[in-house]
């Protein structure tokens, strides 16, 4: 699992929560900063990414090629390929 920096989606989090709470007006920037913190760390959590590696087969027949992945590096031949599947779940396990 990796943990993704979530910066870029805290400015745009904080910037919605501004044009949502802007009709309260310059002086209520504090109190917009706080929600707009507060929505944020409730949207966006840790974020952690999974990659599945499938079976390896052979490219031309699409047969399994008897190679076994065991974790770690994986190396192919030429004539081998393998399908990944990625996910992402927040800190909670709730897919993203």
């Amino acid at each position: 699992m990796i943990f993704a920096d979530t910066t870029a989606q805290r400015q745009l989090a904080l910037r919605h929560a501004v044009a949502l709470l802007s009709p309260l007006g310059t002086s209520d920037a504090n109190h917009v900063t706080i929600i707009a913190d507060a929505l944020f760390t409730w949207l966006i959590g840790p974020a952690f990414a999974d990659i599945t590696v499938g079976e390896i087969v052979d490219q031309t027949t699409r047969l399994p090629t008897g190679s076994v992945y065991t974790g770690g590096t994986m190396q192919l031949t030429d004539e081998e390929q393998v399908e990944l599947t990625f996910s992402e779940t927040d800190a909670k396990g709730v897919p993203l």
